[in-house]
């Protein structure tokens, strides 16, 4: 009885290894492979950054600039926003926000807005934001409500969590090098250096 005890508690274990195994590789996949729309930066970039986000988180919200600017002086580096549901209820909308936007050729656009406007995003403020993304107010409210944020909002929770993410915002530079924040707030160069130090990995 112990022996078969021993032998299913292996098989489960296996088991479990193997799921583990196969939800990183996806995980990893999704990183390299990100849907077109929700990706921006130059079209020859050599290199993608996933960013797992809040758009009411004050550090993201402070690091934007100095990543955009590194971005910027690289010159080939393409970002690809994964933004998660908002601690903050006046930005819980944000994530739903810009995938709508992304939906309608704006994912740049609707990224820069919300990092300076990721609270207070209610619903009575919807016509003021369509007006200032570019989209016609019904079909934003249509693409609002559309399953495809909500997935893709899942699917970002799914990605962070097979990676052990627990907070915001977590850098993926390529498939492999991790940036987390923390209580010191990185400069451009050395968002630089670490784009350096990813394709050195490959």
């Amino acid at each position: 009885m112990a022996l078969k005890l021993f032998y299913t508690f292996l098989i489960v274990l296996v088991g479990i290894l193997c799921y583990r195994v196969y939800t990183v590789y996806d995980a990893k996949s999704s990183l390299t492979n990100p849907p077109e729309a929700y990706v921006f930066g130059p079209e020859d970039a050599d290199l993608i950054v996933t960013e797992f986000l809040d758009y009411a988180c004050p550090y993201c919200q402070v690091m934007y600039p100095t990543f955009k600017e590194a971005m910027e002086l690289d010159g080939k580096v393409r970002l690809a926003p994964r933004p998660l549901l908002s601690t903050d209820s006046d930005g819980s909308g944000a994530a739903y926000i810009f995938y709508a936007a992304a939906m309608n050729g704006k994912a740049e656009l609707a990224h820069n807005y919300l990092m300076t406007e990721g609270t207070n995003l209610t619903e009575e403020r919807l016509p003021e934001i369509a007006e200032d993304l570019g989209i016609e107010l019904e079909k934003f409210k249509e693409d609002l409500n559309s399953e495809e944020p909500r997935d893709q909002i899942g699917e970002n929770y799914k990605t962070f969590g097979a990676f052990g993410g627990t907070g915001t915002p977590t850098f993926f530079i390529g498939p492999d090098l991790v940036y987390m924040s923390d209580e010191e707030m990185p400069t451009a160069q050395d968002f630089l250096d670490l784009f350096a130090e990813a394709r050195a990995m490959r």
